[in-house]
């Protein structure tokens, strides 16, 4: 049996509990295109967990109350996502594009990051 040390076991745990993939797409400067912008697929296939958590206060807004939710994508803590990333998530055949806000709050055993529902416009 292999031997492990403390924060080898807290990772493989955490691990343990990813149930979704995530596919992680930057967007890089580009020549000769309009908005100088190109989206790069920098990772594939990465497990991850996806966290959502409701504030249980509303918000009100001139169009009415809206409930507050909050979306974590929790992944390995070796893998870099840029904020402004897409993160396009798996999970039992259902695929959900997301935007990542902001810096990630680094863990040993993991990282988070505040993710956004990536807006669909018709």
């Amino acid at each position: 049996m292999a031997k492990y040390g403390a924060f080898d076991l807290m990772r493989k745990q955490t691990e343990s509990l990813y149930d979704s993939i995530c596919d992680i797409t930057e967007y890089r400067s580009g020549d000769g295109v309009i908005n100088n912008t190109v989206a790069v697929l920098v990772a594939e296939a990465i497990p991850c967990r996806v966290s959502y958590k409701n504030s249980p206060a509303v918000d009100k807004t001139d169009a009415g109350a809206a409930l507050a939710q909050s979306i974590q994508l929790i992944i390995n803590p070796d893998i870099t996502i840029k904020p402004g990333s897409l993160i396009t998530v798996k999970r039992n055949g259902i695929t959900t594009e997301y935007n990542a806000s902001g810096q990630p709050a680094r863990y040993i055993s993991h990282q988070e990051i505040t993710l956004n529902l990536k807006e669909e416009y018709a």
